[in-house]
């Protein structure tokens, strides 16, 4: 190995290293600060005593809403993450294979519906939910962060199954398959890492999602974002110690999701890109 690419190596690996740190931070500075007590917030860095005081405040007295908002966030997360898999699915293989009339004009809908900012549509929304009685429900919340999550789906999906070959469709049919079974068979195990990227992408943004949950919800549907930026108030102060340890609460189960569909979802984000 020439000096030239020994130097090029040791450039490339400090800015990886560079990149690692700044991104992991943020995540170790929460880390830090819920197992601070308050004298410790502002003052020491590293040199403090750990506690885990801020943890145990939150599982007792108030713990039974950390709880809830944390499985209404799992209930409403994989309640709209099956929505989303389940239409963009079915909805991206027609405007892949389809030649019918309007299928841009379908597409470029889907794609100006997702453009549209959701706090333009939340008034009309909010009183539709209250006219049909439906404020303050899982399902509720679940179907809207469906609606704005469904339109990335489709054009994702659509994407992977432009990059499977026809032909290998056609040889199915030869061969006798029927629609549905070249679909089952052969197309859907050939965008597994697509179908993988979508969902975790609505698994995601439907956990960290706070404005329709705001809105939307009063007490018995209140998820985890909603439960963290009430809980961390007091009379006089802010407990930032309580609030790093929710957040971080918050972000194990993403975390989790993503390194176990890590294979993936890098596959899936490659693969679908190109035909």
């Amino acid at each position: 190995m020439t000096r030239q690419s020994k130097t090029e190596l040791g450039i490339r690996n400090l800015l990886v290293i560079f990149f690692l740190v700044f991104a992991a931070t943020p995540l170790i500075w929460l880390v830090l600060t819920s197992l601070k007590q308050r004298q410790d917030i502002f003052g020491a860095v590293l040199l403090f005593t750990p506690t885990f005081e801020a943890y145990s405040r939150i599982f007792s007295g108030t713990g039974d809403t950390v709880v809830i908002g944390l499985m209404n966030s799992t209930r409403v997360a994989l309640f709209n993450t099956l929505i989303v898999l389940v239409l963009a699915v079915s909805a991206g293989y027609p405007l892949s294979r389809g030649t019918f009339r309007g299928r841009k004009v379908i597409l470029f809908g889907v794609l100006a519906s997702r453009l549209m900012p959701p706090v333009v549509v939340i008034l009309p929304l909010f009183l539709t939910a209250r006219h049909f009685g439906v404020i303050d429900q899982i399902g509720t919340i679940a179907v809207l962060h469906a609606v704005f999550s469904l339109p990335l789906g489709i054009w994702l999906m659509k994407s992977f199954y432009d990059s499977v070959p026809v032909s290998l469709e056609e040889a199915a049919f030869i061969d006798g398959a029927t629609l549905f079974q070249t679909l089952w068979r052969v197309t859907l195990p050939l965008v597994r890492a697509g179908i993988t990227t979508v969902g975790l992408l609505a698994f995601i943004f439907s956990w960290n999602e706070f404005l329709f949950a705001l809105v939307f919800t009063q007490r018995n549907a209140r998820t985890a974002p909603i439960v963290l930026a009430n809980a961390t108030y007091g009379e006089a102060q802010i407990f930032w110690a309580d609030m790093s340890a929710v957040a971080l609460i918050m972000t194990i189960p993403a975390v989790i999701v993503a390194v176990v569909a890590q294979k993936y979802l890098v596959r899936g984000l490659t693969s679908g890109s190109v035909k």
